[in-house]
C-alpha cells in the first residue's frame, strides 16, 4: 500500500494484516495452524517510480538500493538479479578501460533503463489504475478465484 494512502486513510497495516489473516476466507485457511511468534514489523519498499540515477563516481546501485522494486507487486528479486548482472558486465568494462568515472558508469544507468524501464512503466500504470479504481482489481481477483486462466493472467502481470 502506498505510504500516501496509509497516511490519508489512517491505516494501521499491522492490524490490517491480522484482519486479513483472520477474516478473509481464502487466506485465513492457509494460516489455521500458524502461530505468531514475534512482533509484526515492516519497512517501506523503494519503488522504481522515477528514472533516478543508479550510478555515480566509482559506484553502481543494484536491486533495492537502486529502487528496482516492481511498483505493482512489491517484487524485486528478478530486478535485483538482472541489475547485478548488468553491474557485473559494466564493472568488467570499467576494469578493461580503467575508467570508473560517473560519466563512464552512465552506461550502466542506460542499460538499466533500456532493459527494465518499459516493463516497470507498465507496472506503474497498472498500480495507478488499481489505486484509482480498486473495484476493477477486486473484480479480477474475485474472477481469478473462480477461473485458473484469469488467476494466471493476474499473476503474470503482477510478478
Amino acid at each position: 500500500m502506498p505510504s500516501a494512502a496509509v497516511t490519508r486513510n489512517k491505516t494501521d497495516l499491522r492490524k490490517e494484516l491480522l484482519r486479513v489473516i483472520e477474516k478473509v476466507p481464502y487466506i485465513s485457511q492457509r494460516f489455521l495452524k500458524a502461530e505468531l511468534t514475534s512482533e509484526i514489523r515492516g519497512s517501506l519498499l523503494p519503488l522504481w517510480a522515477r528514472k533516478n540515477p543508479v550510478s555515480g563516481n566509482r559506484l553502481m546501485l543494484c536491486g533495492d538500493a537502486a529502487s528496482l522494486i516492481n511498483p505493482a507487486s512489491g517484487a524485486g528479486i528478478g530486478q535485483a538479479m538482472q541489475s547485478g548482472r548488468f553491474a557485473g558486465w559494466q564493472a568488467l568494462k570499467c576494469f578493461e578501460k580503467n575508467d570508473f568515472s560517473a560519466k563512464y558508469l552512465k552506461n550502466y544507468d542506460n542499460t538499466i533503463r533500456e532493459k527494465l524501464w518499459k516493463e516497470n512503466r507498465q507496472h506503474l500504470l497498472l498500480r495507478e489504475l488499481v489505486l484509482k479504481n480498486a473495484w476493477i482489481f477486486n473484480s479480477f481477483v474475485s474472477a481469478g478465484q473462480k477461473n485458473k486462466s484469469i488467476s494466471n493472467m493476474i499473476l503474470q502481470h503482477l510478478g
